[in-house]
């Protein structure tokens, strides 16, 4: 048994998001995890799905070829549609689902639309699935019993060595971070730019995740005074997270992510409704808070308790690792 539990393991990898050349934070948390499982000595191949709804027929296609020539030990899907892309692979194939937010968070709905649709496929392929993880209990709660009791609350961990490990840092007054890509409709940046007009002049300069070189984004969030989120929609927010281990508080819109999070570090995170002027309120209060010494008293404080809560990577690959080694239902 220890033996089996050292060996190097064959992983394939199925994705709807993985860092490209035009984007390179995008499905980002996968990437890392990726990265992580090759250096502990495991052999990991990552199929990422192509645009546009026929880009999940492509995606079936390469998945079941490599099933079939490569034999891995375990495929490991992410996100609910490419999980129900997974799903349809030979049934022999060990399958582990991580759903990060999105796909479980908003549904089942009353109407058809694509939250209900994108609920529904996570649930089938969670179904189908030897083991089940999701980012918070949150989610958990969202699936129906069967997949519930096989579920596992693993969040996706911060990297330490990277974010908050620069305390020497000073603050900018003036620049505060829009976590979220600018260009990302459902990020809502013009939300946030309509709530920066209310603002009384002169007003720090809003600006967005994007516009940062990804290597940056540490430093970035280890100099802001602020972070701001105004998305329609999120899991639990891995931009607010990073932001928070880095010691920089957060105005966030009231989301069901948002909330664990202002539960769990309350001084941190700045709850508003989604109203301009709610927002606006809640960024004075934030900058408020952030003035003068107590601003890196505030960020001392955020950064021990991200640390206290166990937000960094320590136990999280051993945890996958092990979910992947698990027996198949019923044996």
């Amino acid at each position: 048994m220890g033996d089996r539990a050292s060996e190097p393991m064959r992983i394939l990898v199925v994705t709807a998001m993985y860092p490209t050349t035009a984007n390179p934070v995008w499905g980002m948390v996968v990437a890392r995890e990726v990265e992580a499982l090759r250096a502990a000595g495991h052999e990991v191949r990552a199929l990422t799905k192509r645009p546009g709804a026929l880009g999940y027929l492509r995606q079936w296609w390469d998945a079941t070829r490599e099933v079939r020539r490569w034999r891995p030990d375990v495929v490991h899907a992410h996100f609910g549609t490419s999980a129900f892309v997974a799903a349809l692979l030979p049934s022999r194939t060990r399958l582990v689902v991580t759903l990060h937010g999105s796909d479980v968070t908003y549904g089942p709905g009353l109407t058809w639309d694509r939250h209900w649709l994108q609920y529904w496929m996570s649930v089938l392929a969670a179904c189908r699935a030897s083991a089940v993880v999701v980012q918070a209990e949150f989610m958990r709660r969202r699936l129906i019993r069967p997949v519930r009791r096989k579920a596992v609350v693993l969040p996706q961990p911060v990297d330490l060595t990277r974010f908050g490990a620069d305390q020497r840092s000073v603050r900018d007054p003036g620049m505060v971070l829009f976590l979220g890509d600018s260009k990302r409709a459902v990020k809502r940046r013009a939300l946030a730019d309509e709530a920066w007009s209310l603002l009384p002049s002169p007003r720090p300069t809003l600006t967005g995740l994007d516009a940062v070189a990804p290597k940056d984004i540490p430093s970035a969030m280890s100099r802001a005074r602020i972070g701001v989120l105004t998305s329609e929609r999120e899991g639990l927010p891995v931009a607010c997270r990073e932001a928070l281990v880095s010691g920089l508080p957060v105005v966030a819109v009231e989301l069901p992510g948002t909330r664990e999070l202002a539960e769990q570090l309350p001084e941190g995170v700045f709850l508003t409704s989604q109203e301009p002027i709610a927002i606006a309120h809640a960024v004075s209060r934030a900058l408020k808070a952030t003035e003068g010494a107590n601003g890196a008293v505030l960020s001392g404080r955020l950064r021990d308790a991200t640390r206290a809560l166990g937000w960094g990577a320590a136990g999280h690959l051993d945890a996958v690792v092990a979910l992947y080694r698990g027996p198949h239902r019923g044996e």
